[in-house]
């Protein structure tokens, strides 16, 4: 056979291999399950179609001693089928074992090794199983070889550059174009063709910019469904954990999972694999009862554990939840006191959150001694390492006697990141979106000490103010009465912080490189990252910020509540727009103002909410993914309950012809992003309203 035939031969049925090798254990797992005749023999007819197609594959491929292993369990499935044997628990673990060794023998072959067949099929003969298969490692292929899709991924990601660039060239043109107004006004009329042509030329270019932004967007989008597989994936090996680990522990435990067709890249879903296996163990192993403690204390069995996912805000929700006795929040407490953790003073005012976090701490256990379910040598601090490493987070919440949630916000995708740029003095550094819950104008006289800490009021609770240049340079920085300076609110489970920095820059997507060695090993940078002027910036990781700002004697209990504001007089606004700087800055803007605000980051979210709240105006963006501005508008206005809802449109498209086209939708006012003021559109919001 030619060589390059064989290879595509070869990679072709890799991918058909880990395909279907997930189906076959989903259909051995299902039997436990079968309650009547007919499923059963439907099932068996298909453990023997998935072994028959293996084993012609393999024989296709030219690997015929996975071709024999995928025989013996085809033998065994038709010899089940003829007598209509139901097969016990002993029968389907030497079947998921086998099964398992399709895929070992694979990894075998690959390294150029001999395929012992005899041993891989001994399950099936009651001998002695053969190696773990967890710990396997193979090629990572989806529909399409990875590398492909990362290349294309790359190419795609360059065009974020030269849009920047070109926003960047056309504000400076816009500039030159009003100097030029300005200073030749009445003076040059023999100029006036000219300088009408440049501002035509003007014009066509922020239209052209607003159509190329929009197509960048739309092959970036293409370019990451690539890669995207949905949660269900990680289905057959999690419930392979629990069936596995349950049986160990003579525990009776319900697998199950809500959001298995919500996609996630798949660098995130192997990355989060094993931090997910080792909470499952946990949860297996020290959360939940055995049958006996569980009838004890009348509670079902089986008991119940489940996987939640969800997508929220462009991040991913995932949460691990067991009906099990839950986390003894006093003993962690103590715990972390007698081990120097903490001292006792320090917990005295922590927050049940706060004193559960310390289970995250290196080397924290409640349990002596190592068994052989959780004692693998990696503890949650290590799982929490992980996923900062993806920027993302995790937090736990119990109640004892009635079980526990770990829930993961995981981003989207790993391809690239949306970023704000910031000053400190006269250098620029980026924080991802997702990091950040809100950004504010600070003025210095709306500072207050609190508890000796210098807080920032929001909805009426003071959140502690640190300089982010201190953090990191540790030069000390007075504060200057006669400037505004720029906070920073974090998004971090159980801390509250604002960064106060003197400027924000932008906000845009952006691909972030890791730094070389030796800059690697500072832990309060994740990377590199362009501006659109081709200036590097420094982005920074934002847990080891609040680890930095926690070490500084930031104190972690919650300072006092303020009684809210009635909210009733207030009227409501809803914030749509994918741009971060921009929801943030606009909602704050109007809160000062008076007015209750809620955000969206599209128009699709935007009409959910519109379902299920109620609102006064609606302030939208243009270009925006999944539903634009000028769809949601028409949508509004067609809607009988919705239509007298006044709507604002601020946008960078600002062409005579985008105006009309809102305009047309049903908007009611139109502004130009980089010309509106804060004071404008409260004036016009208020004779709209």
């Amino acid at each position: 056979m030619d060589e390059k035939l064989q290879k595509i031969l070869l990679e072709t049925f890799k991918v058909q291999l880990q395909e279907i090798h997930q189906s076959l254990i989903n259909a051995l797992l299902s039997i436990e399950k079968i309650n009547k005749e007919g499923a059963l023999k439907a099932t068996l007819k298909e453990l023997f179609r998935y072994s028959h197609n293996i084993k012609g594959a393999a024989a296709s491929a030219s690997i015929p001693a996975i071709a024999t292993i995928a025989h013996g369990l085809e033998d065994l499935f038709q010899e089940w089928r003829e007598k209509n044997h139901f097969p016990v628990r002993d029968e389907i673990d030497a079947c998921l074992q086998v099964s398992d060794n399709l895929l070992l023998a694979l990894n075998q072959f690959d390294k150029g090794e001999t395929i012992d067949t005899d041993h891989f099929l001994a399950p099936l003969k009651g001998e002695k199983e053969s190696a773990s298969f967890e710990n396997a490692k193979f090629d990572d292929f989806i529909k399409i070889p990875l590398h492909r899709i990362e290349r294309a991924n790359a190419k795609a990601n360059e065009f974020i550059i030269y849009r920047l660039k070109l926003m960047n060239w056309f504000k400076t043109l816009e500039f030159c174009l009003k100097e030029m107004n300005n200073s030749l006004e009445f003076k040059s009329l023999s100029l006036l063709p000219a300088i009408k042509t440049l501002n035509n030329m003007s014009a066509e270019s922020g239209q052209f910019l607003g159509e190329f932004s929009r197509a960048i967007q739309c092959l970036q989008e293409e370019v990451k469904t690539m890669r995207m597989i949905p949660a269900s994936m990680l289905l057959t090996p999690l419930s392979r954990t629990v069936r596995d680990i349950s049986t160990k522990l003579n525990k009776s435990v319900e697998f199950e999972v809500y959001g298995g067709n919500i996609e996630l890249d798949k660098a995130i879903l192997d990355a989060v694999r094993d931090s997910l296996q080792h909470l499952i163990r946990n949860a297996i192993d020290h959360g939940i009862e055995d049958d006996r403690e569980r009838k004890k204390a009348n509670k079902p069995i089986p008991a119940k554990l489940r996987m939640e996912v969800s997508q929220s805000s462009g991040k991913i929700i995932l949460k691990i939840i067991d009906d099990g006795k839950g986390i003894n929040i006093s003993q962690v407490k103590q715990h972390a006191i007698d081990t120097g953790l903490y001292s006792e003073n320090e917990l005295l005012h922590a927050s049940d959150e706060q004193i559960l976090d310390c289970i995250f701490a290196s080397g924290f256990s409640l349990h002596k001694g190592v068994t052989e379910i959780s004692g693998r040598g990696v503890g949650l601090d290590a799982v929490k390492n992980d996923l900062q490493k993806l920027k993302a987070s995790i937090e736990v919440k119990t109640v004892e006697r009635q079980g526990t949630c770990f829930t993961l916000t995981l981003p989207l995708t790993l391809a690239t990141t949306r970023g704000v740029f910031f000053k400190l003095s006269e250098q620029t550094f980026m924080l991802p979106s997702l990091s950040l819950k809100a950004l504010y104008d600070i003025k210095v006289k709306d500072l207050k000490w609190v508890n000796n800490q210098l807080t920032y009021v929001v909805n009426h609770t003071p959140v502690p103010v640190v300089s982010l240049n201190y953090l990191l340079t540790r030069a000390e920085e007075a504060l200057d009465s006669e400037q505004d300076y720029c906070g920073l609110y974090i998004d971090y489970p159980g801390v509250d912080l604002i960064l106060w920095v003197n400027s924000i820059v932008s906000e845009h997507e952006c691909v972030i490189k890791p730094l070389p060695s030796p800059f690697s090993q500072l832990p309060q940078y994740i990377g590199t990252t362009l501006t659109g002027d081709s200036t590097l910036v420094l982005a920074l990781e934002p847990h080891k910020i609040i680890e930095m700002a926690l070490s500084e004697g930031l104190h972690k209990e919650k300072l006092y509540q303020i009684q809210e504001s009635k909210e009733g007089s207030r009227k409501k606004v809803l914030i749509v727009d994918d741009s971060f700087t921009t929801r943030s800055l606009c909602a704050n803007s109007l809160e000062a103002a008076g007015f209750s605000t809620m955000t969206a980051v599209d128009g699709k979210k935007a009409w959910e909410l519109l379902q299920k709240h109620s609102f006064d105006c609606v302030i939208t963006d243009l270009v925006m993914p999944n539903l634009d501005g000028f769809e949601l508008t028409r949508l509004i206005k067609k809607n009988k309950k919705l239509a007298q809802i006044p709507v604002i449109i601020i946008s960078l498209l600002n062409s005579t012809e985008d105006k009309e086209r809102g305009l047309d939708a049903g908007a009611n006012a139109f502004f130009a992003k980089n010309e509106f003021d804060t004071h404008s559109l409260i004036e016009t919001m208020s004779l709209l309203l």
